[in-house]
């Protein structure tokens, strides 16, 4: 009995002896510590003095030593002079990973992290903010995390800011779960009275306009001027892009409401002096045989804006060059008439071709003399 006795207490303490050993080997090496952090940084989203709500921070920082998994923790500590600003309703506080200028997000916190806000009391305390993760750290891995107020908290937090100040310090450190502080480091913020600036400028208004008289798309310098050749009662003359020219708007403005374009003429329809006769003006579908004369839109385009349209009565669907497409609007020598607009918005590289179109019947006096002025307005509604 006496040696069965011995065997079971020498069984025991290697047991003992094992588990201690285990034990030893698998506790994690304790961090070095008084490091300065490589880098810490602190992006507010105001930088406005004062501020009673809605904070956020965001930390950027890389450790220079190694922080084993453990029940870890970062720590912001602001100015003793500044209690109760940074931290202006003490309480729980959320955090997450952030990437921001190329970091690394700090693990633990998806989708939220818990932390918490306390404000320093008199001399000797601070406004600290903590952050606590159970991830370990790698030494120079830039790091990021975004802080923000968690209202769900009672009472809730609200991060704040203190008055406008240059060269405020704030102290961030990385602590050890198991075994205290480790790597810390100091940055500076500037806190201002206002950090908008409010700009200004003034856009002067601007209307271009210009005619050419061409059979092509083409600039042509002034006189202006459109022959219609030899009327006769068998044919509409018309600008017919070979001999005889049409008339080429351009247009371009600024103007926030657009701009129209008028025209007016002088006789009301061609007048001859010689024999006092006036082929008169009128919206119709010209033919020949049966006097008439009048203007129409063939063709609108634009570079940008717009976009540039015709307007009834010069908007007919037949006015082209040729026969049957004489569908014009009459003109009017007291009060101008829209024939062009850039549907109330602005305009560049207006460009429109108006057709001069006129037809005589076999009783309409001879003489060299018909003749008429149009007389084409741009107006900008600024």
């Amino acid at each position: 009995m006496c040696r069965t006795k011995k065997f079971f207490t020498a069984v025991v303490k290697i047991v003992l002896l094992s588990l201690f050993l285990t034990l030893v080997f698998f506790e994690p090496t304790p961090p070095a510590k008084a490091g300065s952090l490589l880098l810490v940084a602190d992006r507010l989203n105001t930088y406005i003095e004062n501020q009673t709500s809605s904070v956020t921070h965001t930390i950027i920082f890389t450790p220079a030593n190694n922080i084993p998994l453990e029940m870890n923790s970062i720590i912001l500590t602001f100015p003793d002079a500044d209690d109760g600003l940074w931290c202006r309703a003490a309480g729980g506080l959320k955090w997450r990973g952030s990437s921001v200028e190329g970091a690394t997000p700090l693990p633990g916190g998806d989708p939220d992290g818990d932390g918490n806000c306390v404000q320093g009391v008199g001399p000797g305390s601070s406004d600290k903010i903590t952050v606590v993760f159970d991830e370990a750290l790698t030494a120079g891995v830039k790091y990021g995390v975004f802080i923000r107020q968690a209202p769900i908290f009672p009472p809730p937090v609200r991060l704040g800011t203190p008055g406008a100040a240059n060269d405020i310090p704030i102290v961030v450190t990385t602590h050890y779960g198991g075994g205290g502080d480790v790597d810390s480091g100091a940055l500076a913020l500037a806190i201002l009275s206002n950090n908008q600036a409010t700009i200004t400028a003034t856009v002067d208004p601007t209307l271009t306009f210009d005619l050419d008289t061409a059979t092509s798309d083409t600039e042509t310098p002034p006189p202006y001027g459109v022959d219609l050749g030899i009327l006769t009662s068998g044919t509409v003359a018309t600008s017919d892009g070979s001999a005889v020219n049409s008339i080429w708007v351009d247009l371009m403005t600024n103007a926030a409401s657009g701009a129209t374009v008028t025209v007016q003429d002088a006789n009301l329809g061609l007048q001859s002096a010689a024999t006092g006769h006036t082929i008169a003006t009128g919206t119709a579908t010209l033919t020949a045989g049966t006097e008439g004369y009048g203007v129409c839109v063939k063709s609108v385009t634009q570079t940008n804006g717009g976009p540039l349209a015709p307007t009834a009565p010069y908007d007919g669907p037949n006015c082209d060059y040729t026969d049957p497409n004489h569908d014009v609007g009459a003109l009017d020598n007291a009060t101008p008439q829209e024939i062009l607009n850039t549907s109330y918005d602005v305009i560049e590289g207006g460009r429109a071709e108006v057709l001069i179109k006129a037809a005589i019947s076999n009783i309409t006096p001879a003489a060299g003399d018909y003749s008429d002025t149009i007389t084409f307005i741009a107006t900008g509604s600024f």
